[in-house]
């Protein structure tokens, strides 16, 4: 994988070089190539390098586009992705507002991208902990975006599980072991959650079943977070390793419990 980004990253670098030459730096072509740069080098963990391209690529679009237009509001949008992703939401969020703006006033109500904006502002709610806020967005994304794709569309499925997630940081537990349970237990190829977003679900629900000291229903979701973190991820493994911990300890298994501990940091 990172040899096939650092190929994506010299064509898409190249692709602009090329571009700039030929007097071709303000056209359509080039607001493209800055947004995959941009993608990337975010995806190489460069967000230092990449956040910057795609402010390159919405003045691009404003002068070319015009103030309303959907690709404009699509660049505008990874802009707000891009920062929330760097913890700068005093930016993302204000940024998905606008773009969200102005999918209500340029497309159709029943339009599948209003969904998403809604939905991409609840997410970025749901992680800045504004989860009144982010249920409020969540309840109104997910049946237009359930109309649009199918109940198993995987953005559905992981709309449904960012729902689940903020059910149980609100406190409704049903509601969020119901949402929970069924996004994680989608299998067909086209809906399942892909093992990035697994990790980002499943430790959820088992939270929410060692408060209900259901520890035997919780310990299949938390060892294969760890299957998965061990095969991509250190940090995430770590992490998980320390949730099994605290399970089997609190389910007086300290055996098990002292297996998992020695993977934490913390270990002696």
């Amino acid at each position: 994988m990172d040899n096939r980004l650092a190929e994506c990253d010299s064509l898409s670098h190249e692709q602009l070089a090329i571009l700039k030459e030929n007097g071709l730096e303000r056209t359509a072509q080039a607001t493209s190539a800055y947004n995959n740069l941009a993608w990337v080098r975010m995806f190489q963990g460069r967000k230092a390098e990449a956040i910057p391209l795609m402010p390159e690529a919405v003045k691009l679009d404003s002068a070319l586009l015009g103030p309303n237009d959907p690709v404009l509001a699509k660049h505008l949008e990874n802009l707000s992705i891009m920062y929330d992703d760097s913890g700068q939401r005093d930016k993302s969020v204000p940024i998905m507002r606008q773009v969200l703006a102005m999918r209500r006033a340029g497309l159709p109500d029943d339009d599948p991208w209003i969904g998403r904006g809604i939905f991409n502002l609840g997410q970025m709610e749901l992680v800045g902990g504004n989860y009144n806020s982010a249920d409020t967005l969540f309840a109104e994304a997910l049946p237009r975006m359930q109309r649009a794709y199918g109940m198993e569309h995987t953005d559905v499925v992981w709309a449904t599980a960012s729902m689940g997630r903020n059910d149980y940081h609100l406190g409704w537990h049903a509601a969020a072991e119901r949402n929970l349970r069924w996004a994680l237990g989608v299998t067909s190829p086209d809906g399942r959650l892909a093992p990035r977003y697994y990790v980002r679900v499943a430790p959820t629900l088992v939270s929410l079943l060692m408060d209900q000291r259901r520890y035997a229903e919780a310990e299949p979701f938390a060892l294969r977070v760890l299957a998965i973190g061990d095969s991509t991820s250190d940090t995430l493994a770590v992490r998980a390793a320390a949730q099994l911990a605290e399970l089997y300890e609190k389910w007086g298994k300290p055996e098990r419990a002292a297996e998992f501990r020695k993977r934490t940091p913390l270990s002696p």
